[in-house]
């Protein structure tokens, strides 16, 4: 009796410290696909139903990158759309997915890209932070801060 005891801590042990390795090894952050920077939040009147963000977004990777949706807690949705000019006219396009290519980036500016940003749960004044979580199209998910500030448009 004494050897099976002896026999089943070891397998406890064993059996633990598997969970634990394995534990460690599903902590390890995967590297970040993809790069943000000048990540902001157009600042609007208190009454305004949409905001507008706008970021440069870098992928450094070989493999062209889909974002597939954008989420916060702070607006009822996020669409991507792309201003352009038609015939003389301003129109904005919805966009499905926003797609960085391999090596390359994509600038949401205004006049071009960008995201608009529906409903916000809460009037949000310049200096505020919003999180903004990206869903890419390998179900991957990454999580950018932005600032809301006050827009000056001859940046």
């Amino acid at each position: 009796m004494i050897i099976n005891m002896r026999f089943f801590q070891i397998l406890l042990f064993l059996f633990s410290a598997g969970l634990s390795s394995t534990g460690c090894l599903a902590e390890t952050s995967q590297p970040q696909p993809l790069q943000f920077s000048h990540v902001w939040v157009a600042e609007a009147p208190p009454v305004s139903q949409v905001m507008v963000a706008y970021m440069t977004i870098k992928n450094p990777s070989s493999q062209n990158i889909e974002i597939k949706s954008c989420h916060s807690k702070l607006f009822s949705s996020i669409g991507f759309h792309q201003s352009v000019v038609v015939n003389g006219m301003a129109e904005m396009h919805h966009l499905p997915v926003l797609s960085i290519p391999a090596h390359g980036s994509l600038s949401l500016k205004p006049g071009s890209y960008h995201m608009m940003l529906f409903n916000p749960v809460k009037t949000l004044h310049a200096g505020d932070k919003v999180n903004f979580t990206f869903t890419l199209g390998n179900g991957q998910t990454v999580t950018v801060p932005a600032m809301v500030k006050k827009p000056d448009y001859a940046d």
